[in-house]
């Protein structure tokens, strides 16, 4: 029915013309809003629609781009971890084992001698011991550095400076003739020992020794040895005569 027809219908109804044309234009005014909202609403769900669609294909190509997990790069690095976790301490302790055997051989090499070298307080008085005199001393420590350092390849290497000097001085002494100096009193070497040279007591020593392990002592330069007391445990030395020997006669003098 046309908005014409339908005035003319309510006009007939008794309603005025003007009331039936307003009564029209709102009618109109209604359907016009209501297509015009029917249309957006159309639109707005094509458009969500299309929206969504958009956003599928997206998430596909998305999902088709990026890497999958590699399984076996996986499982490698399991194992490497494994293996790390398995072999770490052995090879910790063979780095320890390597660290230790460089120290060891980095203290068993030896050094050469200092340019600057001089016998210290304990040299001197080691030479001493050995029968030289101070001038002797000055003199062999001149002789002692120029050799040492003059001394090519592995041969001019010690270990010990301190202990190839005692032997320097020592065959020095030996060379000059010159007897080491007695041995300090009991109690002085700190040791609690005490040297022997007694006859009956080395004698009475060397059976112990001999009842312990089969042995006798050795005899050092002196003819005696360092042991802890003058007689064995549990020996009781014999009594030596006190009777004072018979004077000689004497001849008158006539």
């Amino acid at each position: 029915m046309s908005l014409a027809g339908l005035i003319d219908r309510m006009v007939a109804a008794g309603m005025s013309a003007g009331e039936a044309g307003a009564i029209a234009a709102e009618i109109y005014a209604a359907g016009v809003a209501s297509v015009a909202d029917g249309r957006s609403s159309a639109a707005l769900r094509q458009q969500r629609y299309r929206d969504r669609g958009v956003t599928k294909r997206n998430e596909n190509v998305t999902n088709r781009n990026a890497p999958e997990p590699s399984q076996t790069v996986t499982n490698r690095n399991e194992t490497v971890t494994r293996y790390a976790d398995t072999v770490s301490p052995i090879l910790q302790d063979k780095n320890i084992k390597n660290s230790k055997r460089q120290n060891s051989e980095r203290a068993s090499r030896g050094t050469r001698i200092d340019p600057q070298w001089s016998p210290s307080a304990a040299d001197r008085q080691a030479a001493s011991d050995e029968g030289l005199s101070n001038n002797e001393i000055d003199r062999e420590a001149l002789r002692f550095r120029d050799y040492w350092a003059g001394r090519a390849g592995s041969g001019g290497v010690k270990l010990d400076w301190a202990a190839t000097w005692r032997n320097w001085v020592r065959s020095t002494a030996e060379k000059l003739g010159r007897t080491p100096k007695a041995a300090k009193p009991t109690g002085d070497a700190g040791d609690g020992m005490v040297e022997v040279t007694d006859v009956d007591q080395l004698a009475a020593w060397d059976k112990y020794s001999m009842a312990k392990g089969g042995k006798s002592f050795p005899r050092n330069a002196r003819g005696g040895w360092r042991v802890p007391a003058k007689w064995p445990p549990g020996y009781s030395p014999p009594e030596r005569s006190r009777e004072v020997p018979p004077m000689p006669a004497l001849r008158s003098m006539q």
